[in-house]
């Protein structure tokens, strides 16, 4: 019995390692964007914007695949969301956490550090609301 309480920290950590292995899975990347059309694409994101910035109620929530331009659809997509100078294309999205493919206007002039993806114009990103605005991380 001496050894009790050192067995059952040893059984608690190997639970946590696995526990923890199992719950990671392959992380979102640029490669995940996968595009059929993709010029097509960006001419249809951008068209949501100017509407957008047009009409600033319109698209007030999420989109979903579904309800958006063919072009725009792509696997692993979850919902996308039109704002004032950019679009994003979500595949992954938690509440403190969203990765996905974004779209700038063509006039968009806020500086940002999103990662670039097999397409001209579609970049990867990844924003946190744990963390302060950047051009790292814009909502």
């Amino acid at each position: 019995m001496k050894n009790t309480p050192r067995l059952l920290l040893i059984g608690l950590l190997a639970l946590l390692v696995v526990a923890a292995g199992a719950g990671c899975g392959k992380r979102p990347t640029p490669g995940d964007i996968v595009l059929a059309q993709p010029d097509r694409a960006v001419a249809e994101a951008r068209r949501l914007i100017e509407e957008k910035r047009a009409d600033p109620k319109l698209y007030p929530n999420w989109i979903e695949p579904h309800q958006l331009p063919e072009a725009l659809r792509f696997p692993k997509l979850k919902c996308g969301i039109v704002h004032e100078d950019h679009m994003d294309l979500l595949i992954q999205r938690m509440p403190d956490w969203w990765v996905g493919a974004r779209i700038w206007s063509a006039n968009a002039t806020r500086a940002h550090a999103d990662a670039p993806t097999a397409y001209s114009n579609v970049f990867f990103f990844t924003y946190t609301n744990d963390e302060p605005d950047s051009p790292s991380n814009i909502r």
